[in-house]
């Protein structure tokens, strides 16, 4: 998360880190809301002084079938390699599954917090 790629990212941001999540990310991506209010002592919010809604990040199709899918996990269990199915007529992939495989959620960080909830930390929104 050093490198140079993710320095327009801020820290409690959620990237895609593989596949298709990363090469798709800035599209994914929206932009976050902000939210300027007063709090009391306890942390209540007591007046909202400004609001900007998030922005959401554009939706994707992909053309894996999940029958195939299902089918190309099952002949890889247990074994190394790789299975790529295409679509001859269009190159769409249709499966794909690669062995030995590792658990995304490994590198998964902590999610931001709700509206409403105390946030650890306090940093700028996208502007």
């Amino acid at each position: 998360m050093d490198s140079p790629e993710f320095a327009k990212y801020n820290p409690a941001d959620v990237i895609g880190k593989f596949g298709i999540e990363r090469e798709y990310n800035d599209q994914l991506m929206g932009v976050d809301g902000q939210r300027q209010a007063v709090v009391d002592n306890r942390g209540q919010v007591r007046q909202v002084i400004g609001d900007k809604p998030a922005i959401a990040g554009k939706d994707i199709q992909l053309t894996i079938d999940l029958d195939l899918q299902a089918v190309a996990e099952l002949a890889m269990d247990g074994r190394q390699g790789a299975v790529v199915a295409l679509d001859p007529r269009t190159g769409e992939v249709l499966a794909m599954v690669s062995r030995p495989a590792f658990d995304p959620n490994k590198f998964a960080v902590a999610s931001r917090p709700r509206i409403g909830e105390k946030s650890p930390i306090i940093r700028a929104s996208h502007a």
